[in-house]
């Protein structure tokens, strides 16, 4: 994802309806948050990590995207692009594996009724 997929990402989870809003959440001046949005910076690495944990996916998945963004040189973009999907597939392989662990578990009838 790019900058401006993570921003409105944030703005979701915190039910904010303006990037105004959110920047100060973020700890960032409105015309910093309009640079973010217009594309003429990206997301620093402190900023990645804060809006992960607002979004809640791994901080490192949100660093490799910043990183891309960043990124001039054609080969180490292409290693963070690397990075990124490797990350990526190991989440949602996580994911899979949780959920069939939870389905095995509720046919077996392990999983607690609540």
């Amino acid at each position: 994802m790019k900058t401006p997929d993570y921003l409105d990402q944030a703005k979701l989870v915190l039910n904010l309806e303006s990037d105004y809003s959110l920047a100060p959440r973020l700890g960032i001046t409105r015309s910093y948050m309009s640079k973010l949005r217009l594309g003429k910076n990206a997301l620093s690495d402190e900023l990645a990590v804060s809006i992960a944990q607002i979004i809640g996916v791994p901080a490192a998945i949100v660093l490799a995207d910043a990183h891309i963004e960043r990124e001039q040189n054609p080969s180490v973009k292409a290693a963070y692009v690397a990075m990124a999907e490797m990350l990526k597939a190991g989440v949602k392989a996580g994911i899979k594996a949780g959920f069939n662990a939870l389905v095995e578990m509720t046919v077996a009838g392990k999983l607690a009724r609540v």
